[in-house]
């Protein structure tokens, strides 16, 4: 006797076997996609102890959030708020991409950017510390960087 367990999707009451996750009418729906693995990437590098240390030293060196402080120098009524995260210029995904599949043009050329400069994940010339709305704006217009 086999050992059976519910499809992984909600409300599918379709047994499958212990080895599957989904059932056969879910499975297709539900491959990993290259942004699955994209994000499995980063949630590696995010979770590193490098990676950690270098958001850590950054944050200390650029305490305040860098697009605050062009607004505030533009305009002298604008707040400069603490930065609460380290940013990728050039986003993460890219920087991890091994190839230009699935990027629009805007992200092939940042992709050659990337290529041409040898650019990793830690170098402090493509960082920039955020708060927690300037991120939030950023990375909502990345995802014209994706197809």
């Amino acid at each position: 006797m086999s050992v059976l367990h519910y499809c992984a999707v909600d409300g599918c009451m379709k047994l499958v076997a212990l080895k599957d996750k989904f059932c056969d009418s879910h499975t297709q729906h539900h491959e990993k996609r290259s942004h699955d693995v994209a994000r499995a990437s980063q949630a590696i590098l995010y979770h590193s102890f490098k990676w950690k240390r270098t958001s850590r030293l950054f944050r200390e060196a650029n305490p305040l959030c860098k697009q605050c402080l062009t607004e505030h120098s533009k305009d002298k009524s604008k707040p400069v708020n603490v930065a609460t995260s380290v940013d990728h210029i050039i986003p993460l995904r890219i920087l991890l991409a091994t190839g230009t599949q699935g990027l629009s043009d805007r992200g092939k050329r940042l992709y050659k950017i990337v290529q041409k400069n040898k650019l990793t994940p830690f170098d402090w010339s493509n960082l920039q510390s955020l708060c927690a709305y300037h991120h939030a704006i950023k990375t909502s217009d990345e995802q014209t960087f994706y197809k």
